[in-house]
This record gives C-alpha cells, structure tokens and sequence, in this order.
C-alpha cells in the first residue's frame, strides 16, 4: 500500500494539477484497479461517508479559492460505504476536484440515501455553476486521457478512474445539467450488488 499515501498529501504533489494521483502511466493505473477488484470482494470494511467529504472540502478550499465548497446530507441514517477510504475519497475526490475547475464560483455536494429495490443506497450529486457540458460531449468525456478543453490542467484521467473504480464496487458515475447552470455528476450504485459498495451498510 506503499504507493498512495492518501489525499491529503497527494493534492498538494501532482505537477499537472490533476487530482488522478499521476495515473497516466498504464501499469500503475492497473494496479489500482486491481487493487480495487480484490477489495471490492472484500466484506467487512465500512467507511463513512461524511468525515472523508469534510476533509475533502477543507482541503479543496485551500486549492480552488475562489469557488464556495458546499454540502449537504439528506436522510435520518449516516451514509456509510462498504469499502475501503481510499477509495471512495479518491472517486469523490476526482470529482469535487473537478467541479471546482470549472466552477465559477460554487460546487454544491448532496448526499442521499434512497431505496432500491427495497434496499438503501447512496447517491452521491456533485454540481457546480460552471458552462456544463452538452450532452453530445459526455460520452466522449468517459474515455480514458480526453480532455475536453486544453486550457484546464490535468491528464483526462480522473472521471474514467473513478468510473472504473466504481464499476469495481457495483456503483455507477453519470452526466447531467445542474440546477445551479453546470454540470452534474452523479455517483451511485447498482442495485445487484447488494453486499458491498454503495449500499448502505
């Protein structure tokens, strides 16, 4: 586990700016994803959801100054993911970093629990109040290094990573326009998958 050291302090070492812990070179990329596999089988690891989101926000603050980081939780039970913390800080983390790139001023996160298939799961929403992103252009968004607009800094990789990483624990990243004016990205999970991930534990 030697090779991620957590989010903290990575935010502060990537030369590009990117939020991807540089996984632009193929075999280390493979080895989070396959670290990501085998953990995703792994029963017993809980995490909540809230104290990885606070750290998050503080940290993105410092980094995105100008852009107003809010959140806000919905539901009587603490959202819990069943999984390990690196990993579902770095799939939130990719994302916040993200929005607060292209936001001009506010990045609002909301986190949900709600029933599927007569069992609870979270839905995470991250928006922000930057131009968006029409829906001609968000499939290309998912393949892995593009990059839809030179002028911001960072490899492409960080939304297909989180797609992987999620698809790894039964959960699902998806596009749509936010009420605020930008773009909506929504994590969440799938519905047979039952033991692990975005269920709520």
């Amino acid at each position: 586990a030697g090779y991620r050291t957590g989010v903290i302090a990575k935010l502060h070492v990537n030369p590009l700016g990117d939020f991807a812990w540089d996984l632009n070179a193929s075999k280390e990329g493979g080895r989070d994803v396959a670290r990501a596999a085998a953990l995703a089988g792994a029963l017993g690891t809980v995490t909540d959801v809230r104290p990885v989101l606070d750290g998050l926000l503080r940290a993105f603050s410092k980094i995105h100054r100008t852009v107003d980081f809010s959140d806000r939780f919905t539901g009587e039970a603490e959202p819990r993911f069943r999984g390990e913390k690196q990993d579902i800080e770095e799939m939130i983390g990719n994302l916040v970093d993200n929005a607060g790139k292209w936001a001009k001023s506010q990045v609002e996160i909301a986190v949900d629990i709600r029933m599927e298939n007569d069992r609870p799961m979270i839905v995470i929403n991250i928006d922000d109040d930057g131009p968006g992103l029409p829906p001609e252009k968000r499939a290309e968004l998912g393949k892995r290094g593009v990059r839809l607009d030179e002028s911001k800094p960072g490899t492409g990789l960080g939304y297909s990573i989180v797609k992987d990483l999620a698809s790894m624990y039964g959960g699902r990243v998806s596009l749509d326009s936010a009420p605020i004016g930008g773009l909506r990205v929504v994590l969440d999970g799938v519905f047979n998958h039952a033991s692990r991930g975005f269920w709520q534990v």
